[in-house]
């Protein structure tokens, strides 16, 4: 039977965009999720009275992103979160306003040096841990990159690979001598003519799902759930993607799902790509939605949220003060916080059960906000395998999967292991011309 010219596997965002955008240029194109549901880990679900984000809260606005939600008439529905709203640091149970006024002037003097320090020689790839150390101190590591790390990545800063994590701020040293230098130099000189993106934290009115259920409502009928692919095969100079009780063909694939899922399903065509797969991590992660009265605060909460400065201990990575950002999604009188727990520096902790979620949880909010009294849990979610990691030889792992599409003409790898982890990334990669 004759196929569609191209298959996207996996309906998260960077499935949906990239069928989108092969469609918009007339591409004859089939969408296969085995989900029920568009949009991977970017969920939102309403639960007694809240409107809850099951992954991503919100998302940076990006030109393209703002782009896509016009298109697919949903600028009406964006809203922004205050971006003079404050952002906190958890230290041994104390709050720090960013840009961290309680660091040392020994500290800040350190951080002001970068850039009269010598460059680094090449001697192999460093961790991300030892680069902000070395280029800015030990403080500014421990204070600065490791809550972030720990919070956005529900990474190790001392695993994470700097040239593959953060690429700019490597080159920017390689080819000025200094961090701040090489930032300010590759500042455009002149403004961009094109309109000011807004300001403050993009979502939607019902939440971040109706991106992708817009984009799949486009699709129509060139969007199936409920398939689960198992492999793809070569089917003479195209392909033959088998899943769901069938076989389809196609000139080419797309292979738009987690990493794990992509070594799955390319184990028999190209093994040196599934083992690179299979090597990134993706830690397990608690996202646990917990509820307080308003009164249980000594004081209203204001933020966008806080990290907390890793520890062995405690397995907190930090938390978005959901019901500052947006009010309406926690019905009157009550505070609505979304905590994350576990992540690379504590595995299997997300796999705790409730009670345990909930008590961390309390210890955590008691501690650092004040709360006195225990969270009503709303929700907990549970990601065997959350957030790809940009560990050590990443970038081989992405070189071997550049191979195996040079190899293998039809065959692409997109997703959040590839090209950055946020949803402006995602979509921006998704919808390059790169197949």
């Amino acid at each position: 039977m004759s196929g569609p010219r191209t298959i996207v596997v996996g309906a998260g965002l960077s499935g949906l965009v990239r069928a989108r955008t092969l469609a918009a240029a007339g591409e004859d194109v089939l969408l296969l999720e085995r989900g029920a549901e568009p949009g991977g880990v970017v969920r939102t679900v309403e639960q007694d009275g809240f409107l809850l984000e099951l992954g991503p809260n919100t998302v940076r606005p990006t030109a393209r992103l703002i782009a896509l939600a016009g298109d697919l008439g949903l600028a009406g529905e964006m809203v922004f979160a205050d971006p003079k709203l404050p952002r906190f640091i958890e230290d041994g149970g104390r709050l720090r306003k960013i840009p961290f006024p309680a660091l040392s002037p020994w500290t800040l003097l350190r951080a002001a040096a970068e850039p009269f320090l010598a460059r680094r020689p090449s001697t192999g790839e460093e961790s991300a841990y030892d680069f902000v150390a070395r280029r800015f101190g030990g403080g500014i590591a421990k204070y600065a990159l490791e809550p972030f790390v720990s919070g956005i990545y529900a990474g190790d800063a001392r695993l994470l690979s700097a040239e593959a994590a953060f690429p700019k701020i490597v080159a920017a040293e390689r080819e000025h001598g200094s961090v701040v230098r090489g930032l300010l130099a590759s500042r455009p000189k002149t403004e961009p003519k094109a309109a000011p993106l807004p300001k403050g934290l993009l979502s939607f009115r019902r939440g971040l799902s109706a991106l992708p259920r817009a984009i799949a409502a486009g699709l129509g009928e060139r969007f199936r759930s409920g398939v689960e692919v198992e492999r793809i095969e070569r089917a003479g100079a195209g392909w033959r993607v088998i899943g769901g009780g069938e076989a389809l063909s196609a000139d080419s694939v797309v292979l738009a799902g987690s990493a794990r899922a992509a070594a799955r399903m390319v184990a028999g065509v190209a093994p040196e790509a599934s083992r690179a797969l299979a090597e990134m991590a993706a830690p397990s992660l608690c996202v646990a939605h917990c509820a307080w009265p308003a009164d249980a605060f000594a004081r209203r909460l204001s933020g966008f949220g806080h990290l907390l400065v890793p520890s062995e201990e405690e397995i907190v990575l930090g938390a978005v003060w959901t019901s500052a950002l947006f009010p309406d999604r926690a019905p009157a009188g009550t505070v609505l916080i979304t905590y994350f727990l576990g992540g690379r520096r504590h595995p299997g902790a997300a796999a705790r059960d409730d009670a345990a979620i909930a008590a961390a949880v309390d210890a955590d909010a008691r501690r650092a906000l004040g709360a006195r009294t225990a969270p009503r849990l709303v929700r907990t979610t549970r990601y065997d395998a959350a957030i790809p990691q940009y560990e050590a030889g990443h970038r081989a792992r992405l070189e071997t999967l550049a191979e195996a599409e040079r190899a293998l003409p039809g065959l692409a790898f997109i997703g959040n292991f590839r090209g950055g982890i946020s949803v402006g990334d995602v979509v921006d990669n998704a919808a390059g011309s790169r197949r």
